[in-house]
Order: C-alpha cells, then structure tokens, then sequence
C-alpha cells in the first residue's frame, strides 16, 4: 500500500515538473544556428535599385523591428497575427525609408501553456531612402511610369 501512494506522489510531481514545459520554434540565438533568412533588398514599396542613386542614398544603419503577439491564459493580445509585410513596414517607416538593405528576417513562436506565450517577426538592417536619378536613365517625376528610353514592348 505505501509503495502504491510513493509512486502516486512521484508520478504526481513527475506530471507538475513537466507540466509547464513549452515548445518554441527558434531554438538558439547563436547566428549560425538561429533559422534566420538574410537578404540582399527588402521592400514592401515599389522601390527598384535600377535606375536609381543607392551610393548616395540616405542610410539608417541597424534598424530593428520587432512586431509580435503575446497570449496570456489563451487570449491573444491581438485579433490577428503579425505579418512580415507589417514588421518590414514599421522598420521602413522607423528608418524614413523604402529599401531595407542587408536584411535579416526572423520568425520566433514559444508558448508555456496555459500560461503565456508570444510568437512574431524580427526584422534588422539598413534602411535607405533611394531617388531616382536626375536627368539620367530612367529619371522621371513619376515613379510608375516607364523610364523615357525604354523600348514599347510588341504585343503578343
């Protein structure tokens, strides 16, 4: 009988030490082995490199953003997820610009539940504010339109 209530109790607080155990999506931070995606340009603008000045464009060096949504007791803080369309918004808007250089994009998600948890974006690089070129290739007032010396294509 006391064998049967000792291995109750242990399986008891077997159960309560593994029992706010959570789960995470991004297992280190180290870089070479956090699942981050690096990229050249970033850009939820029209914002295209050609034709435009990018050596003497107006540089924010190390903006980051970081956009997420927390659960508390299973009620999200937030009626929908974050996007990385939003997290790259708010790092050109913090930046003043509309091309994010060098960029490094994160996706994070842990949860302990019931409890807490947060999931979410992390965006970091450069931010630059890029012109078009005056007088040369391309160089219109009008961004959507195609550059002066550009061919019309045939019709199919």
């Amino acid at each position: 009988m006391r064998s049967g209530r000792s291995l109750g109790a242990l399986a008891l607080a077997f159960g309560l030490a593994l029992g706010p155990a959570g789960c995470a999506i991004q297992p280190a931070t180290n870089d070479d082995l956090s699942p981050a995606w690096r990229f050249s340009y970033v850009s939820t603008e029209i914002a295209p490199t050609m034709g435009y000045q990018l050596e003497k464009a107006h540089v924010v060096h190390d903006v980051e953003v970081v956009v997420m949504s927390r659960t508390i007791l299973w009620i999200p803080t937030r009626v929908t997820p974050p996007t990385l369309e939003e997290a790259v918004s708010q790092a050109l808007r913090e930046g003043g610009g509309n091309l994010l250089r060098n960029a490094v994009v994160e996706r994070f998600a842990w949860y302990v539940p019931p409890f807490y948890g947060e999931e979410g974006w992390r965006v970091r690089g450069d931010v630059l504010r890029v012109e078009r070129r005056a007088g040369g290739p391309g160089a219109s007032s009008d961004p959507s339109q195609p550059p002066a010396d550009a061919q019309p294509s045939d019709p199919p």
